[in-house]
């Protein structure tokens, strides 16, 4: 069963549903490189209750020259609040796999 990107409107952990988890970034993986960042976080903000949940920003997970040779990446998604974050997203008509964006990543 496809999961979906949705606002966390409650803190409390029992109001998270299985599979799902909170999150102010997310990863997506599998996005077509040729694809550009402005395209990307609107059919994000599409997919986020009609673009209630602001969007701070988004970038490619590896820079440019590394993303040459390949068909698709991944991009990092900033969230103006924490979402609920299941394990797919709906993106320019396909199902692709996110995760949470861990913050700490790389300063361990």
């Amino acid at each position: 069963m496809a999961r979906h990107l949705i606002p966390a409107n409650h803190d409390s952990p029992e109001d998270i549903p299985s599979g799902y988890t909170r999150a102010k970034g997310m990863v997506i993986h599998g996005v077509p490189c040729h694809k550009p960042i402005a395209e990307i976080t609107e059919e994000v903000e599409e997919g986020l209750r009609g673009g209630k949940i602001g969007i701070m920003g988004a970038r490619w997970l590896v820079e440019g020259r590394r993303r040459l040779e390949k068909a698709t990446s991944s991009v990092v998604v900033f969230f103006e609040e924490i979402i609920r974050l299941g394990s797919q997203a709906r993106l320019g008509g396909h199902w692709l796999l996110v995760e949470a964006y861990d913050f700490d990543r790389g300063r361990k």
